[in-house]
């Protein structure tokens, strides 16, 4: 994944968790990821797995993932491929 994905993808995941108001701890603790990658992925440093966007879209109550479509932050409506 391109550079820029990953830096899209971590402030949709941020926007997410702060429109959700969760700490990354809280989510960490939810979602059986630890803080640490939370906040890789959030800072486009991290390229996670499907099963880890799958265990925070689930927490984070995002179907988008489910669907296959992207979630957008701002609306949390989904885009296709």
């Amino acid at each position: 994944m391109p550079n820029n994905d990953l830096k899209r993808l971590g402030q949709q995941l941020r926007a997410a968790r702060n429109e959700a108001k969760l700490t990354q701890e809280q989510l960490a603790d939810l979602s059986h990821v630890s803080i640490k990658h939370i906040a890789g992925i959030e800072k486009g440093q991290k390229n996670p797995s499907f099963e880890i966007l799958l265990a925070l879209s689930k927490v984070l109550k995002l179907s988008c993932l489910r669907n296959r479509c992207c979630f957008n932050s701002l609306h949390n409506k989904c885009a296709s491929f």
